[in-house]
């Protein structure tokens, strides 16, 4: 049996390394992938955020958002008296999120000032996906959340029936899934030395997930007469002075986080692309709006070409 080391053993645990000491032989090292916050909300918050989401289908969040829908992407005022108490425990949720990192996990500990970066609901249809992809902030550093509305039932009967069935064995059925990707694909399923580098999360309502805004995700098809309501929320983690900074580049007249997500590409001759300041920047190369642009500029980039640099 493992024992850990003391801190006067030169015991460390932070976010790159983890150490335990294996009697005399040696020590075992891991190495931490990610944290993500798993919640759950109240039913009345389910309720009011469920409310105000049906009655606002502006479809704004649509322009640069990367979901292939036949449903709708709308902004969310989060002001709004139906989502008070929602907004109050997920901006709760990101600063224990935060503070347990900072803890036990290693994050610096300077301070954070933490805002709403944007706020918009995603209602699919049947057949509706979400490609691969990460999100963007104005901050350099940021975090992502999605909290569930309504998930078809045919979801996660489908989860269990794939659970239980020799055909589905090897990889059960994704249907409406949500899957978190982290690293490459490794050997894991026949190398049980290869650690995860991905994993599938059931949606169920009113269970939301906060996670870093570089953290590959994408949501699966699925197939049934029910919709399937979700609403997202990217959050600034600012440093101390960087969002003063930010606004005086902005009011200067200069390009800041606020008006673009980090920068996609470098072209030969110097000049740059940045990514449209979109929630999403899609890896699969799907972002209709940004390749119109791209394809548009003086210098265009094949998003279809596999042998582009990205």
């Amino acid at each position: 049996m493992g024992e850990e080391i003391k801190e006067d053993e030169q015991y460390s645990i932070t976010k790159e390394l983890a150490k335990v000491k294996i009697g005399d032989l040696g020590q075992i090292w891991t190495y931490p992938a990610l944290h993500i916050f798993h919640g759950t909300m109240p039913d009345k918050i389910v309720k009011d955020v469920t409310e105000y989401c049906a009655k606002t289908n502006n479809d704004k969040a649509s322009k640069y958002l990367i979901a292939n829908l036949e449903g709708t992407q709308s902004e969310l005022d989060p002001d709004d008296p139906l989502m008070k108490e929602f907004i109050e425990r997920i901006m709760l949720s990101v600063c224990t999120y935060i503070d347990e990192c900072q803890m036990n996990y290693g994050l610096s500990k300077t301070p954070k000032t933490i805002d709403i970066k944007e706020i918009w609901d995603v209602k699919m249809l049947p057949g509706d996906y979400n490609p691969l992809h990460v999100h963007g902030t104005s901050s350099k550093e940021g975090l992502s959340s999605i909290f569930y509305l309504k998930v078809p039932k045919s979801i996660k009967k489908a989860w269990e029936e794939g659970s239980n069935n020799p055909k589905y064995d090897y990889s059960s059925k994704k249907d409406g899934m949500l899957k978190f990707i982290w690293g490459l694909s490794t050997y894991q399923n026949s190398d049980e030395f290869a650690c995860a580098t991905n994993t599938f999360i059931l949606p169920e309502v009113g269970h939301f997930y906060i996670f870093p805004k570089s953290l590959n995700h994408e949501v699966m098809p699925f197939r049934d007469e029910e919709d399937r309501w979700s609403v997202q929320v990217n959050f600034n983690c600012w440093a101390k002075g960087e969002k003063e900074a930010n606004k005086a580049q902005e009011e200067a007249g200069g390009v800041s986080g606020a008006d673009t997500v980090p920068l996609l590409n470098s072209i030969p001759d110097g000049s740059q692309v940045p990514m449209t300041p979109n929630q999403g920047i899609n890896l699969a190369g799907q972002n209709l709006e940004f390749a119109k642009e791209a394809a548009e500029s003086p210098n265009p980039i094949n998003l279809t070409d596999p042998n582009a640099p990205i």
